[in-house]
C-alpha cells in the first residue's frame, strides 16, 4: 500500500544515510509525528477502531528500554491518537518528560 507521500520519508533517509560523518538516528521527531499521523489515517481508512498494546506478554525487558528507543515509539503513537485511534497500553512506553495524553 505505497502512496506518493511516502516519497518525503524514503528522500530523507536516504540522505540522513549517506550523510558523513553518519548518523545513527535515522527518524528525527518530526519524521516520526508525520509517520504516525498517516499510519493513523491508515488505520482509519481500513475501519481500525483502536489499537490494544500487551507489553507486558513480552516480558519485563519490552518496558526496560532505554530512552532513546522508546520516546520515538510512544511520539509516533501519541500522533496515531491524535489521528483519532486511541492506544490502549501506549501509556507504559511514556517517559516522564512526555506531555500526558490528550
Amino acid at each position: 500500500m505505497a502512496s506518493s507521500g511516502e516519497h518525503e520519508f524514503a528522500s530523507a533517509a536516504r540522505a540522513r544515510l549517506y550523510r558523513h560523518p553518519r548518523s545513527r538516528l535515522f527518524w528525527d521527531e518530526r519524521v516520526v509525528v508525520r509517520v504516525g499521523e498517516k499510519l493513523g489515517a491508515r488505520l482509519l481508512q481500513i475501519g481500525v477502531s483502536d489499537i490494544s498494546l500487551h507489553l507486558e506478554d513480552g516480558g519485563p525487558e519490552h518496558l526496560s528500554f532505554p530512552l532513546h528507543y522508546r520516546r520515538p515509539i510512544a511520539s509516533m503513537l501519541r500522533s496515531v491518537e491524535g489521528a483519532g485511534v486511541p492506544v490502549v497500553g501506549a501509556d507504559e512506553l511514556r517517559c516522564d518528560r512526555d506531555p500526558p495524553a490528550a
